[in-house]
């Protein structure tokens, strides 16, 4: 009896185990996430493929997972830098182009209906080191301008740094208040009179209360829409990845091929992104 009990818990464990090896653990964006989700929820129901997402950590947390080996796939809303590449020296990643994307800088409704409808990339980066405080010195109202800057590691933050410094490195270090993911960063813009934060595109065109503003380049103005973003003559225009850092297995190349899909590419629309062919570096 006691030898049944205990090989019956022992191919227990064993078939617990390999469920979970069988899984597919996806780390990273919190902006791609969504997509990664909806796909992995089609894949359970269509061929019993198990797929973890966990947004904990943005794009930094998704190259992290991937290098100690907890994660399958990384999502990451921005490029690759030398940077990260140097700390991971012993990870050879491999992107999976999935959509396109923007960060924008966004006000309130209220904040946007008062004139701040448009920003240069010099009064973004005043703003940013705070030379500029106050609304009224920027075409807007007498009020207090709140940065919320995105948590360090966040890919929103590079982009966002990126575009206003030449590099992320040369960008300072400023005292802000922080925020982490999209929606956080979009309830606390909402909810503070004259903040001002870095949100994806896509987020901010589906919350009325939210606004995204149009970026001045040597003169020119420049709004975050499709034909911008495409043409990436939007100074904050991104695309959004998955990353891999070993050879695939069938069911991670399933999801792949489910992403790059027609279907797969109406959930990336579907969330307000960008479609792509398939593109793999």
């Amino acid at each position: 009896m006691f030898i049944k009990t205990f090989l019956s818990l022992a191919l227990g464990l064993c078939s617990l185990v390999a469920q979970v090896e069988a899984s597919i653990k996806i780390q990273g964006s919190t902006t791609v996430g969504p997509i990664v989700v909806k796909a992995a929820e089609v894949l359970k129901s269509n061929k019993a493929i198990d797929i973890i997402v966990d947004t904990f950590g943005g794009s930094a947390a998704g190259l992290s997972s991937l290098a100690s080996g907890t994660a399958q796939f990384g999502m990451i809303s921005k490029e690759i830098s030398e940077g990260d590449k140097a700390k991971y020296s012993d990870t050879h990643f491999t992107t999976h182009l999935i959509g396109s994307d923007a960060v924008a800088l966004v006000v309130s409704k209220k904040l946007y209906d008062q004139g701040v409808k448009s920003l240069s990339l010099s009064q973004a980066r005043d703003i940013y080191e705070k030379k500029v405080t106050n609304w009224k010195e920027v075409g807007g109202p007498d009020q207090k301008i709140i940065f919320l800057n995105k948590e360090p590691g966040r890919g929103t933050w590079e982009v966002f740094a990126k575009a206003i410094y030449g590099k992320v490195g040369k960008a300072p270090t400023v005292s802000h208040l922080e925020v982490g993911s999209n929606e956080e960063a979009k309830s606390k813009v909402i909810s503070t009179p004259g903040a001002l934060t870095q949100l994806s595109v896509a987020w901010a065109e589906k919350d009325s209360r939210v606004k995204a503003l149009g970026l001045s380049v040597d003169g020119k103005l420049i709004q975050p829409d499709e034909e911008h973003i495409r043409a990436k003559e939007y100074p904050m225009a991104r695309n959004l990845y998955l990353v891999s850092s070993k050879p695939l297995n069938e069911d991670q190349k399933a999801l792949l091929d489910f992403l790059y899909s027609n279907a797969g590419q109406n959930i990336v629309e579907d969330y307000g992104y960008l479609r792509v062919s398939k593109n793999t570096n």
